[in-house]
Formats: C-alpha cells, structure tokens, sequence
C-alpha cells in the first residue's frame, strides 16, 4: 500500500500509463502499438478462417456423400444415382449427378428441396454465372431450380443435378441411394458429388503460407513497435531498480505503458471480424467466397485469436523490458545486449543467401523446396533488425570519429548517440525493410502462380492437343447429331467413333462444305502435330 492508501500495482500501473502519454516517441509508440496488435490479431483471424473453411467444407461434402443401399429390394426410400462429370471451355470438369426416384419417398440430396421434373436440371448458381455464355442453363433440359447454400461445398462450386427424360435403370454403374450423410448410415465415399479434397490444397500449405507472409511479419512488428523509445524506458526501468524496486514492479510499470493501445488494437478489429461472421467475403485476386456461417460456426477461434494476441503483446512487453537487464550502482546506462544483436547480425547474411540462392539448390519438384524458401523468409526477418541496428552502430562510430576530427559538435553528438543507441533509427528502417519484404513476397508469390498458368495455356495453345469426349445416353437421332456437330468450331475436328471389334465406323469432318461418312479400319486414323489426322481417301470426294 502507499501512503495514500491506494494498492502499489495500481500506482505503478497509473504511473505507466502517464509516462507512455509523456516520455521519447510517445505518439509513435502508441499508434505503432495499436497498429501491431491489428495486424497480429488479424494473421490469427486469418489462420482461424483457413481452418473454418476447410472444416465447413468438410462438414458440408460429407453431408451429401450418399449411403448405398447394398440390397436393393430391401430399400423402402432409395433413389437412383450416377455421378458423371463435364466442363466448360477451358476450364477443369464439374460433376453432374443424374438422379431418378426408385421407391417410396425417395431421397434428396442437400440443397435440392424438391424434385425436378423429368428432363429438368438443378444447377449451383456459380455453374450459372460462369456457362452463361455456353447456354448452360439449357445444356441438360429445363432449368427447375438451383442448388441451396446447404448442398455446396462453398458459394463458388460448380454442380449440377440432372434428373433425365428417360428414368434410369437400376443396373451398374447407376447405384441406388437411401438417404444421405453419415447420420442415416455408411457413407459410400465414391459416389459423392466433386471430387472429394482431390482439388484442394492441403490445410497445412496454406497455413504455412499465412504464417509466413502474415504471421511472422505480424510478430516482428509487434517487437518493433514495443520498442519504439527503448531508451528512455531502459533509463526509467534503471531509476525503480535504484530506488529498490524489483521485477515485479517494472513489469507492472511496463504493462500500464501499454495496456491502453493494446486494448484500442483488439478493439478495432471487432467490427471486421464481426462483418467477417455476418457477410460472405470475395478473397482478392483468387475470387474465393468465404462462407460467413464456417466464420461464425468457429467464432471461438475468433475469440482465442484476440486473447492470444493480446497476451502476446504484453508478455513480449514484460520479456523485453526483462531483458534489458538491472541497473548496476546509481547510474542509468544503455542495457541492452550488444553480444545477442551481434550474433544475430552476423546470422542475417547466411539468411539471405538462404533466402535467395537456397532454392535453387534442389529439384523443383522436392517438397523441401517451400520449406527452405519459408526457412529462408523467416530466418531473414528475425536477423534483418539487428543487422540494420549494427550497421546504423558502425556508421554513428564513423560519423562521431569525423566530428571529433573535423571539430564538428553536431556530428560528434549525432554519431555517439547514433552507435550508442542504434536502436530508435535501427526499428524505424527495418520495419520500411520488413513491410518490403512482405510486398515483395506478395508479388513474387502471384507472378509464380500466374506464370505456371500463363504457361500450362501457352503449351496448351501451341500443343492444340484438346480433346473433348461427348457421349450419349440412349439413342440419338440423326438430326440431333448433325445439329450437335453443326455446333463445333471450324478449327476443331469432329470424329464420331462406333467401336465394333473388327472395324471402326467414323463419321468426320473432312475439307469441304458438307459432312461426309466413310468406313475404313481403326488403324487408319493417326495423331500428328497434335490433330487427329485422317486419310485423303476416307474422305469420299
């Protein structure tokens, strides 16, 4: 207690909170608290939200993944179901799942709440958008519906169910289906819609790459901005020390400093985080759509991400303010650890020629091959603040021995303080550096990925190789053929092959005005150059 009656932590705590309105970079260190602490709290968001997408979607694929009805005549409810798959024009397949009612109330699958009519279709909205310009509303008859939130693995999924003219007929590969999701019983794994997580990346990539170009910028600049104006505070630290305060004391002096931006830092990030959980949101440049209901459903991660956070700020603010060490006699002095920065800025050029060169000295296809770029990055933004302070430190000894020399006092004091106290420079250009590094590793990370693909379509384009595979089901008349191939591109060449055993029977387009037929052996069909190429003489003149 103090003479006033008022409890000691609460004193130090008042105390620290009108020296950080009041002491060196006061303002600076403010809002660089604030800012940190958004930034931290948001690189944990995002790592929560990775782990809440990847969880809905999990929760949502096997929700609608079906359990077979291995004894048929058994089942009182089943439908009939086949998983088949199609594409737009240059873009990766979709399935298309046709369905007809077998017995009794026949199940649906989530997302669909009634029955389409026969020759009708139920397409995801994003299929909708995106086959616009291809009449995908009408590529599998009448548009009945689309696809409920509820039975998509996300907003952006392409999906279509597509209950047929003619009902199917309950022989392989068409299976019946009782009910779906674990809840009525076995699943049957291959038979769900999509292509299961055979398209997705794994959790962990993405969460490497959140922890690398987020997180770790995010921490580092947490240690900066704790930082800011060291000097005065190491100074006030030495004076308890003196007057026989013990660590107790000035942790409890140090967390009055900055508990009040802390808690203005968490506070900001609510309404984001709020909206987060309220409103779908289009991830930039990949034009993901988060699902607000994942985010909600693991609002507690949310919640861990602000405490966590909040915690990490202040323990680093008691462990730093630790570190500087004790005072020794009555004299305040500079305590920081020059043999720590010394050998973590002699790590920072073996950092970045990792960084660098590090990659390119394994195979492109080894897996280890990211771990060494992540390696590297980190390693780089650990080391690159204390290397910059040692370089600011030998600079000011530079700068001091030329005002001695030349009898230039400004230069004298600038350069003493400069190598003495090389932190304040030192944080503020390593976190220009840090914010460097981290758009440099934006860009760089999308010009891999947008050359890979600018890439894959140029050999695709050069190659010409595309081949599209169309089947029919049940018979087609002759008009309905012609009207089909009517629609195919003049560059591309149509090839309708029947497979009898002996012989291959060939309806194609050859070099003139009409569609011509011809018989001739399979062997006579050969690719080259990336075109199917037939015989002159398979063409009737």
């Amino acid at each position: 207690m103090t003479a006033a009656g008022t409890p000691l932590w609460r004193s130090l705590l008042s105390v620290g909170g009108g020296a950080a309105r009041r002491s060196e970079s006061a303002k600076l260190r403010f809002v660089a608290l604030i800012l940190s602490t958004f930034i931290l709290v948001m690189a944990l968001a995002a790592m929560a939200m990775i782990h809440a997408a990847y969880a809905g979607k999990e929760d949502r694929r096997t929700a609608r993944t079906p359990v077979w009805q291995e004894d048929r005549s058994k089942a009182t409810n089943s439908t009939l179901w086949l998983v088949g798959s199609d594409s737009l024009q240059d873009q990766r397949r979709f399935s298309v799942v046709y369905l007809t009612p077998d017995k009794g109330d026949a199940p649906l699958p989530p997302g669909v709440t009634t029955w389409p009519g026969p020759g009708e279709a139920v397409l995801s909205p994003a299929l909708l958008r995106a086959g616009a310009g291809e009449g995908i509303e009408e590529r599998y008859g009448q548009l009945a519906g689309t696809i409920q939130p509820a039975g998509l693995e996300d907003p952006g999924e392409w999906l279509a169910y597509v209950r047929p003219a003619e009902p199917l007929v309950a022989e392989r590969p068409v299976e019946a289906v009782s009910s779906f999701g674990p809840e009525s019983g076995r699943i049957a794994t291959g038979l769900e819609p999509g292509s299961a997580d055979d398209d997705d990346k794994p959790q962990w990539m993405l969460q490497a790459l959140a922890g690398g170009l987020l997180l770790t910028p995010a921490v580092t600049f947490v240690f900066v901005a704790v930082r800011v104006g060291a000097h005065a505070r190491d100074r006030r630290g030495a004076l308890i020390d003196v007057l026989g305060g013990n660590r107790r004391d000035r942790a409890i002096l140090a967390l009055g400093e900055v508990v009040r931006p802390v808690l203005l830092g968490v506070m900001s990030t609510l309404p984001v985080l709020f909206l987060i959980t309220q409103t779908d949101i289009t991830i930039p440049h990949v034009n993901y759509v988060l699902r607000s209901g994942d985010v909600a459903h693991n609002a507690w991660l949310l919640v861990t991400a602000l405490v966590v956070a909040a915690l990490f700020v202040l323990l680093i603010t008691v462990a730093t303010d630790r570190m500087s060490g004790r005072a020794e006699g009555n004299r305040a002095r500079s305590t920081s650890n020059p043999r720590r920065k010394k050998i973590l800025a002699s790590l920072f050029p073996a950092a970045l020629l990792l960084a660098v060169f590090g990659p390119d000295l394994v195979p492109q296809a080894a897996i280890y091959r990211v771990y060494l770029i992540w390696i590297g990055l980190v390693a780089v933004v650990l080391t690159m603040p204390s290397a910059v302070s040692q370089i600011i430190a030998w600079g000011g000894l530079a700068l001091e021995k030329a005002g001695r020399r030349r009898g230039w006092p400004a230069a004298l004091v600038a350069g003493r303080r400069a190598s003495v106290f090389p932190g304040a420079v030192a944080r503020l250009i390593s976190g220009v550096l840090l914010a460097l590094v981290l758009f440099a590793q934006s860009v760089a990370w999308q010009t891999i990925f947008g050359t890979h693909n600018a890439q894959l379509e140029a050999m695709l384009k050069s190659s010409d190789r595309t081949v599209a595979e169309i089947g029919p089901k049940g018979q087609v008349s002759e008009q309905q053929v012609l009207t089909l191939l009517a629609k195919i591109p003049q560059k591309a060449e149509a090839v309708v092959v029947d497979n009898p055993p002996a012989e291959t029977k060939a309806h194609l387009s050859c070099m003139a005005p009409a569609m011509r037929f011809a018989n001739f052996s399979s062997r006579a069909v050969t690719f080259q150059q990336g075109w199917i190429r037939i015989p002159t003489a398979a063409c009737e003149n």
